[in-house]
This record gives C-alpha cells, sequence and structure tokens, in this order.
C-alpha cells in the first residue's frame, strides 16, 4: 500500500507542477488561474491537452512552440520535476499507509509546499506574491499544526523564526533583497510552524550564515548588476523542505 501511494503522489505532484507553472506566471500579472485556458507566452495560441502533457509534451515538440516554434524555457518542466520530487519525498518521510492521518498530513504539506514553491518563484522572478498566496500558507501553516501531536513545538518553532527574521531586519542584512525583504520575513516566519522547534534553531543559523556571506559577496561587488537577494525564496522553502524531511525522519535536533 505505502508503494502505492507513494506513486500516486509522484504522479500528483507532476501534474500539480504544470499547475503551478500557471499560477507563477499568471498570479503577479493579476490574471485568472482557473478558467483561462493555458496559451504560448509567445505567440498567444491556445494550447490542447498533448501540449500540456508535464515533462513529456516539452521534451516530444523539440523544446519548442508547436505553433510559433520559439523556445519553450526549460524552467517548466524543471518545477514539473521539482514538484513530484517533493511530493515523491513527503510521501516517503510520513509513510502513510491507507486512509490514515499520515495520510492527511502527507495531503496537507504536499499542498504547503505547493504554495512554497509558486511564492519561491515568484519572488525569484522579482515579483510580488498576492495576498491570498499568504493567505493559504499560514492556513495551511494552522492546519498542519492541528494535525501533529506536538503542536506547541511547531507554535515556538514559528515564534523563533520570526525573532530570526527580525533581528536579522534590524542587523540590515535582508538588504541583499532589493525587492522588498518583508515578503522574505512573512514566508520564514510561516515555514517555522512546519519545521518546528528545535530544528528552527539549526535552520535558523545557516539562514543568518547565508544571509552574512551573501551581503558579503554583494558588498565586495558595488558594480554588479547581479541579484544574490533573488534567491532567497529558493533558500527559504529549501530550508523549510529539508527540516520537514529530517524532523520526519527523527533525526536529532530535529525534533
Amino acid at each position: 500500500m505505502q508503494l502505492l501511494i507513494v506513486i500516486f503522489f509522484a504522479l500528483y505532484g507532476l501534474l500539480i507542477g504544470s499547475f503551478l507553472n500557471v499560477c507563477i506566471y499568471r498570479l503577479p500579472r493579476g490574471l485568472n488561474i482557473t478558467t483561462d485556458r493555458s496559451h504560448c507566452t509567445s505567440c498567444g495560441h491556445t494550447l490542447t491537452a498533448f501540449d500540456l502533457i508535464p515533462v513529456a509534451s516539452y521534451l516530444f515538440l523539440g523544446r519548442k512552440c508547436r505553433y510559433c516554434h520559439n523556445p519553450i524555457s526549460g524552467r517548466y518542466a524543471l518545477i514539473e520535476l521539482l514538484t513530484m520530487l517533493v511530493y515523491t519525498l513527503l510521501a516517503i518521510v510520513f509513510k502513510p499507509n491507507g486512509l490514515d492521518i499520515q495520510l492527511l498530513k502527507a495531503a496537507a504539506y504536499a499542498i504547503a509546499f505547493s504554495v512554497f514553491i509558486v511564492w519561491g518563484m515568484i519572488r525569484f522572478d522579482g515579483a510580488r506574491p498576492t495576498r491570498k498566496t499568504y493567505i493559504f500558507m499560514f492556513a495551511l501553516a494552522a492546519l498542519s499544526t492541528l494535525l501533529d501531536d506536538k503542536p506547541l513545538l511547531m507554535l515556538i518553532g514559528m515564534i523563533s523564526m520570526l525573532v530570526t527574521s527580525l533581528l536579522l531586519y534590524l542587523l540590515k542584512l535582508w538588504q541583499v533583497q532589493t525587492e522588498h525583504a518583508g515578503h522574505e520575513i512573512i514566508a520564514t516566519t510561516a515555514c517555522g510552524l512546519y519545521i518546528a522547534w528545535p530544528g528552527t534553531s539549526v535552520v535558523a543559523a545557516i539562514l543568518v550564515i547565508t544571509l552574512a556571506i551573501m551581503n558579503i559577496w554583494k558588498n565586495s561587488r558595488p558594480l554588479s548588476t547581479s541579484n544574490p537577494g533573488r534567491w532567497l525564496g529558493l533558500l527559504i522553502i529549501t530550508l523549510a523542505f529539508a527540516g520537514v524531511v529530517l524532523r520526519e525522519s527523527s533525526i536529532p535536533w530535529f525534533y
């Protein structure tokens, strides 16, 4: 049964990854993500089901649009594969064995990290996530807390990450993110609920060290046009996911 659930999560993750690409592109632009048909961003042609098979369409079409033959960014396929990997690992670490509480936890965390992936990629593009993104982020965090057998540790984890984020703000380490660093502070706080205490102490230390290195690198290259801060969102969700996996694997210092 566990193997079947892992396979189901993997395939479902692949499908959800395709939808996440839609959210990443449309949400910052204020476009509808539910009713509008998918279309090529180059020529505007409406895409068929054959054009939208996760990963497979990208490969079969030679990484080009079937209508205008413009290149398709490989990032779409990478996000689909990343989502599949996230869903698969969650099914493995939570070990659901049928319709049990572990299956509910795995599903809740899978949806939560889908939101984090959308948020992280929007921040990577230098755009602002919508308010609804944060509503879903914290609503799913609250659900995960209710499902956990040690909710107090999760609440302490959130508080510890909030305190860490505010200290980083006072130390001006968030300045490496030039596009409204408040978004990273909010997401980091939400991540604390998923990681839980004492895992957040390890994650916070890694975040502080990484931000310090980013600031040193940026200050040493005053004429550089690159923005290391755009990677902060992806770093935060990577640390959050690693924290959850290590916590559920009963690794010392993570639960």
